[in-house]
């Protein structure tokens, strides 16, 4: 295949999400990257359905066949490649699976020695997290670690340019977002989950915690459904899903309340507050239950305890950025440039 094109495969249920989207509006917007053409597979090898399951890796097999510079943000790439020239390059996001494997690591108490990305050349960890699960649990000879590099999510969400961009989306539908605080609420588990960790909450007693300064953002459903009987100021409570991507919440947030590892991660850089609610007892919960108890909330009241207005960030705080950014990161579009032969 002509080494102009660029291959972006995901097969494992996440389509193209926002670090891949980065990559692409990075890489076509720039004058010198004209030349290059830009391929994406997004159809999931892991539904319910094996027929459906066993068209999608054929698919994804035949797509990706003599392809040269392919690029993942998780295992969707597997089995041997027919090109030996190119980059394969996986950024590795904290998906769920790899707080489960992080776990599994620390509980044995010793190395595990998963083959998982063997197909890649060349792997992006994002964070110390992400580096020392590798290290530790993935059988990496032969594959080039680039530590101190950020991902695109990630770095993006700390670019001022890219949070004002972030606020103007906004703006669109809640018009007094750009005078407020927001506290975005990025929150993930089924109706019966959501009830129970909302059961005698009162978004009114949180909007008179926080005051007219802040404006609450959620993709909770749940959360909606409570502000029917909300009479307070008009523009200080939005929900957002199907209007914007979650991810913008992130963008915006000066406190973030998630249980999604991913967004939590990528947050990080901000250096400011963040919290974990225990929803649907997914693996980033468990791994927050056990390295960072003081930042879960068992209960949607126990918000109301929270310093909103804090100057500093508490210890707790500081050490989960710590571990999901590094202190010096590199911007992640450089390092494709130079391995692409642009530099």
């Amino acid at each position: 295949m002509n080494n102009k094109t660029i291959t972006f495969l995901s097969s494992r249920g996440r389509g193209i999400n926002a670090d891949l989207s980065l990559l692409h509006r990075f890489l076509s917007e720039h004058e010198e990257w004209k030349e290059y053409s830009y391929r994406f597979f997004s159809k999931s090898e892991r539904t319910k359905n094996p027929v459906v399951n066993a068209g999608a890796l054929k698919a994804r097999k035949a797509f990706s066949e003599k392809a040269t510079d392919i690029i993942c943000v998780d295992n969707s790439l597997t089995g041997k490649t027919e090109e030996d020239e190119g980059i394969r390059m996986l950024f590795s996001v904290p998906y769920d699976y790899q707080f489960k494997n992080y776990l599994a690591v620390k509980e044995k108490k010793k190395n595990c020695n998963f083959r998982t990305f063997q197909s890649f050349t060349h792997i992006i960890p994002g964070s110390p997290f992400s580096e020392e699960l590798l290290e530790k649990a993935y059988e990496t000879e032969g594959k080039k670690l680039l530590t101190g590099i950020a991902h695109p999510l990630a770095w993006d969400i700390c670019q001022e340019f890219s949070r004002e961009e972030a606020r103007k989306k906004l703006e669109f539908y809640f018009p007094e977002i750009g005078k407020k605080k927001v506290l975005s609420l990025i929150i993930s588990g089924d109706e019966k989950e959501q009830e129970r960790f909302f059961k005698n909450f009162s978004l009114h007693e949180l909007m008179e915690k926080l005051g007219p300064e802040w404006i609450v953002l959620t993709t909770s459903e749940e959360m909606r459904n409570r502000s029917f009987s909300f009479v307070g100021e008009k523009f200080s409570f939005g929900y957002i899903d199907h209007i914007v991507s979650p991810s913008v919440l992130a963008y915006v947030a000066d406190v973030l309340i998630t249980n999604e590892g991913r967004f939590a991660t990528a947050y990080a850089g901000k250096g400011r507050p963040i919290y974990c609610p225990r929803i649907k007892k997914n693996y980033f919960e468990k791994f927050m239950d056990t390295y960072y108890a003081d930042l879960v909330l068992k209960r949607a009241d126990q918000m109301l305890e929270i310093d909103y207005n804090a100057k500093e960030l508490g210890r707790a705080q500081k050490k989960f950025c710590q571990q999901f950014w590094y202190p010096d990161a590199k911007e992640p579009y450089q390092i494709l440039r130079i391995l692409l032969g642009m530099e």
